[in-house]
């Protein structure tokens, strides 16, 4: 008897289900022949298509879906909320820095950014990388984000451990991998630790990012300017936690696979 195959729109279903309920388009693509054959000329083509037009799926992020019933679960970056957890990291000096709302506005914005990160790296065809599991973004756990669910072993264990604690990556998608960009979420003063951190890759070609609010860019600029960071500064730049935000919401509203200006500083 000849197996029956299920439709490229259950096969996407299935897949979302597999993941808890939410899949990146790179998963439902490197999965979905798990629940059928890949068939015709460009069954790639045909399965973005599926995913757009599809009354069954629905988008909750850059290239991230869920079921259409299950949208709801799925939160939508809250403009106001952003803001205002964004007004008091800026503003920490003129708070009492042992606040909890410092803490939680810190946390909150720091998953947020990640997660966007991410997201964006994904579709612009990196491999993506974080420590922080355990945290969400609009109710999207970050582990099912990031494509990577460990560092790959890419050079010497020291220098491994020394960088995986970095806040996101993005790799080469290659069997073996390579970091192609690091990104790290400043929300002390100084950018000192990460600027060490950072010098671990330094022979790697890879391109470094703080990020952190606008009115902090004069302190990174004079942090990456003394004289024992001379090297980095070739490959570290700033680049401002609204513009990430922007850069996000422009590729969430108009275009799937819009490439991240991340090329551009502030």
């Amino acid at each position: 008897m000849t197996r029956q195959i299920i439709s490229y729109t259950d096969a996407i279903a299935t897949v979302i289900k597999t993941n808890n309920g939410i899949a990146t388009t790179r998963q439902v693509l490197d999965q979905i022949s798990k629940f059928r054959p890949l068939t015709g000329k460009t069954p790639e083509a045909t399965i973005l298509s599926e995913l757009g037009r599809s009354r069954r799926f629905a988008k909750i992020g850059v290239g991230v879906w869920t079921l259409a019933e299950d949208k709801n679960n799925f939160g939508e970056i809250n403009n106001i909320s952003f803001q205002k957890d964004l007004d008091i990291i800026s503003n920490q000096k003129k708070i009492n820095t042992d606040d909890k709302e410092i803490v939680l506005s810190t946390e909150r914005i720091h998953a947020q950014i990640q997660g966007m990160l991410l997201e964006i790296g994904n579709v612009n065809g990196f491999q993506t990388y974080t420590p922080n599991k355990n945290a969400t973004f609009n109710n999207k756990p970050l582990k099912i984000l990031s494509s990577l669910e460990d560092i790959p072993n890419f050079t010497y264990e020291r220098i491994i451990r020394s960088v995986r604690y970095i806040d996101v990556l993005w790799f080469t998608n290659d069997k073996e991998p390579f970091p192609v960009f690091a990104w790290e979420v400043e929300n002390s003063t100084n950018f000192r630790d990460g600027l060490i951190k950072f010098t671990e890759l330094n022979f790697f070609k890879t391109h470094f990012y703080f990020l952190a609010p606008e009115t902090k860019i004069n302190k990174f600029q004079e942090e990456i300017s003394r004289p024992i960071f001379k090297e980095m500064k070739k490959s570290c730049d700033f680049y401002s936690m609204e513009r990430v935000k922007q850069s996000y919401q422009s590729t969430l509203e108009n275009e799937e696979f819009k490439i991240f200006n991340y090329d551009q500083k502030i």
